[in-house]
């Protein structure tokens, strides 16, 4: 872990974390209620899964199940040794699997799932929203820190000063969506519009949200449960 006393590393934008893609032909999105629905024994050997040996978006989903209190590792145990998920390590091999109806559903990120769309295959992402354990919000890898000893160290508070303020949060997020190929993430500022904000990222009134910061969560137990599963699945 990182800033473990949650002081050091500025966090000026939040997005919501899509886990579940399908193939639109195979599955109704309306039958997940609840994260334990993955567990139903008719997805057995339906599942991909973006390999959390690989980092990345898995990191982050696994993140969110194992420190979530209506998950946990529970949940993650026996995801990974009940379902006989296939595993991939690139992108966007699941995300092809999927769109040929190789595989019902993936576990993998949103910008591979929203790119095959774009190009007409049949897939698509659950709405977290329908989660009755809610939505993880993540940085989309976006945080501020000011360096020890920098050679400018005051030229860098001036920076920072203006990155949080509402002109610098509204320009961040017009260039994030310009430049970003998943799109602006929106800024944790109130008072800054999100007309910039692609829909995917938006934060959404009314919805139950659960703050999982990546930078913030310790990756260790869950890599350790994520090999004993795949050794109890004969998967490793």
């Amino acid at each position: 872990m990182i800033d473990v006393e949650k002081k050091y590393i500025i966090i000026f934008t939040a997005a919501p974390i899509y886990l579940v893609g399908y193939n639109t032909n195979l599955v109704n999105p309306g039958e997940f209620k609840s994260y334990w629905d993955l567990l139903n024994p008719k997805w057995k050997g339906k599942m991909a899964a973006f390999d959390l040996r690989s980092g990345g978006f898995a990191g982050i989903r696994d993140r969110f199940f194992y420190y979530h209190p209506d998950l946990g590792p529970n949940f993650l145990k026996r995801l990974y040794t009940e379902m006989d998920i296939t595993f991939y390590r690139q992108y966007p091999q699941g995300e092809d699997w999927l769109g040929a109806g190789k595989f019902a559903l993936c576990l993998c990120r949103h910008q591979s799932i929203n790119e095959a769309k774009a190009q007409g295959l049949p897939v698509n992402l659950v709405d977290p929203r329908g989660f009755k354990e809610g939505v993880g919000v993540e940085s989309r890898a976006r945080s501020l820190a000011l360096m020890n000893k920098a050679p400018h160290p005051n030229a860098a508070r001036v920076f920072a000063n203006w990155l949080l303020s509402r002109e610098g949060q509204e320009d961040f997020q017009k260039l994030s969506a310009q430049y970003v190929s998943s799109g602006a993430a929106g800024s944790l500022r109130t008072d800054v519009s999100n007309d910039s904000v692609s829909p995917g990222n938006k934060l959404m009134p009314g919805a139950k949200y659960r703050l999982e910061w990546p930078e913030l969560a310790d990756i260790t137990p869950v890599r350790k449960l994520f090999e004993e599963a795949l050794a109890e699945a004969g998967k490793r």
